[in-house]
């Protein structure tokens, strides 16, 4: 269990999820790694086998060294997770402030993950303190990172153009400095 929720597999449910298809069939399953270049997935055979027949043709091979780290991830203890697991848990409530003190907007859960997803919505349309407007999550990424030295990334790649991805995979310290410094970041915008 992380962040208040506990992962259930669909393909976990069985048969009587669905009275027409067995919920195997119908799920797809994937882990993914993109900076190491490593990933599985779990689905049915011929989707798997058409997926390699894509796969083999438009990306390179992951180095040996990912290979063996990947089943060693997977294959070795796992008694170290229980202790990541509380302190993600304990880091995480960190980024609601821009919320609470309303200089953001609402922070969505991340559930399960190392990432919020402040909504900055309100900078949008403003200058910053050397005239540049914000028009958008990229142009506040790099205002973030050029004048502020905070170092999110804008998520309208993968969802919209609202947010902006901050990890909390780093140290209380460093969570509570890029918070401080995204708060002034916002107050200076006119």
């Amino acid at each position: 269990m992380y962040d208040g929720f506990r992962f259930t597999s669909i393909a976990s449910l069985g048969e009587e999820v669905e009275e027409a298809h067995d919920p195997r069939e119908r799920s797809l399953q994937v882990a993914l790694d993109d900076r190491w270049r490593i990933g599985y997935v779990a689905a049915d055979k011929d989707l798997v086998a058409a997926m390699n027949n894509i796969q083999s043709q438009s990306t390179s091979n992951p180095c040996p060294f990912c290979d063996k780290a990947s089943i060693e991830a997977l294959n070795g203890p796992q008694d170290f997770l229980k202790g990541w697991v509380a302190e993600f848990d304990r880091r995480s409530p960190l980024h609601h402030r821009p919320a609470q003190q309303d200089t953001g907007g609402v922070v969505p859960a991340s559930a399960g993950g190392v990432l919020r997803l402040p909504e900055l919505l309100r900078c949008y349309g403003k200058k910053t303190p050397a005239g540049k407007v914000i028009d958008g999550s990229s142009a506040l990424s790099a205002y973030l990172l050029d004048d502020y030295k905070v170092g999110g990334r804008p998520w309208d790649r993968v969802r919209d153009d609202a947010c902006q991805r901050l990890s909390y995979a780093t140290s209380m310290k460093n969570i509570e400095k890029g918070i401080d410094r995204i708060e002034q970041a916002v107050k200076a915008l006119a």
